[in-house]
């Protein structure tokens, strides 16, 4: 397995793509990558497999248009931190995707901002209970207290 993962170097405007024991590689200039992207996995295929399958992958986008493939989804932070190196962007398909969902969801709620709405009212009218209590409940107190004694 530790000989199998990509070890990726950054040095003197140059990304070296090798392995562990491994004198190959792949050598390319920072300013050919275009981008990285993070593409997951399937976490029902990696437990299927016991972790040798469905892990995922990270792509190195290259200006020509081709792609370096890496394995690497279970270290998204060391992607990102390859991202930074080399100066180009971090794309999560499948992150982006979700959020644009989510977005999507919201903006097909109606009723959304009426709830909205609705609880400002419930939380300002609750407060000013309790500012009218604060301030005139013992003046309200001696009023009562004045009624019944009489």
């Amino acid at each position: 397995m530790v000989r199998q993962t990509p070890r990726v170097t950054v040095a003197r405007g140059k990304m070296s793509v090798g392995r562990l024991l491994d004198r190959g590689g792949q050598s390319i200039r920072v300013q050919s990558v275009s981008s990285v992207e993070l593409a997951r996995g399937s976490m029902a295929v990696f437990a299927l497999t016991e972790g040798y399958m469905g892990e995922g992958r990270v792509l190195v986008h290259l200006v020509d248009g081709s792609k370096l493939e890496l394995g690497w989804d279970a270290f998204a932070g060391q992607a990102s931190t390859l991202a930074g190196l080399v100066g180009v962007s971090l794309t999560d398909l499948a992150a982006d995707a979700s959020r644009r969902r989510a977005a999507a969801a919201q903006l097909k709620d109606p009723g959304r901002q009426r709830r909205s709405t609705i609880l400002v009212y419930v939380a300002v009218a609750g407060v000013l209970m309790v500012v009218f209590a604060l301030l005139f409940g013992a003046l309200l107190m001696s009023i009562f207290q004045m009624i019944t004694r009489h």
